[in-house]
């Protein structure tokens, strides 16, 4: 919280607001910068030679992005995980009025000199888990097979005639509305949770 993104650094501003002395924080290293060795007892314990290094490394997304090759202005990838993330790669240090109205971040990249920006849905696999445990548990857990197996099973031979908006944890940007919820249209008494399952995806893939 005390990390000044625009200059790589701890922000003595808020550090002296808060009370607390840049001496008691750690140095500030770059990811994939060597920080220091495991200690030779503890690599032992944990089964491994020598003293292996220990390295900096990045927040989930920009490791995303630099898995996919996304490393200049203008490159873009979509990740997938507890919630949905859209990065874009900036060359510089971005900050403006349309981009914090849109809630839009500015954050480092693990690329020198890079930035991110991320458009945000706080609904992603979440949402699967929450249809595993609430529709699809019940019923298929006694089967002895794999549960999200089951689940995704045949769902492209379901005619899907549902429309979802996946808000079940409220909405990302730009409105960042976490009482806004989801929505189901179409449901029949018929409908099986199979329809409910393809309708979130393809629900979570057009937002």
């Amino acid at each position: 919280m005390a990390y000044d993104v625009e200059h790589g650094c701890w922000s003595r501003e808020i550090l002296d607001a808060a009370g607390i002395s840049i001496d008691l924080l750690p140095p500030v290293a770059a990811a994939g910068e060597v920080i220091g060795r495991v200690p030779g007892g503890l690599a032992e314990e944990l089964g491994f030679n020598g003293k292996p290094l220990i390295i900096a490394g990045g927040q989930d997304q920009p490791c995303v992005a630099l898995g996919m090759g996304a490393v200049k202005g203008g490159d873009a990838v979509y990740g997938l995980g507890t919630v949905e993330c859209l990065s874009v790669v900036l060359d510089r240090y971005q900050k403006s009025g349309s981009m914090e109205e849109s809630h839009l971040v500015c954050a480092p990249h693990v690329i020198p000199g890079k930035f991110l920006t991320y458009g945000v849905l706080y609904s992603g696999g979440n949402v699967i888990r929450e249809l595993r445990d609430r529709l699809f548990r019940p019923r298929l857990e006694k089967s002895g097979t794999d549960i999200y197996q089951e689940m995704f099973h045949g769902i492209d031979r379901v005619e899907n005639r549902l429309l979802v908006i996946p808000h079940l944890f409220g909405s990302g940007t730009p409105g960042m509305n976490q009482e806004e919820g989801a929505c189901v249209l179409g449901i029949r008494p018929d409908t099986a949770p199979e329809e409910i399952l393809q309708a979130v995806i393809e629900g979570l893939a057009s937002i």
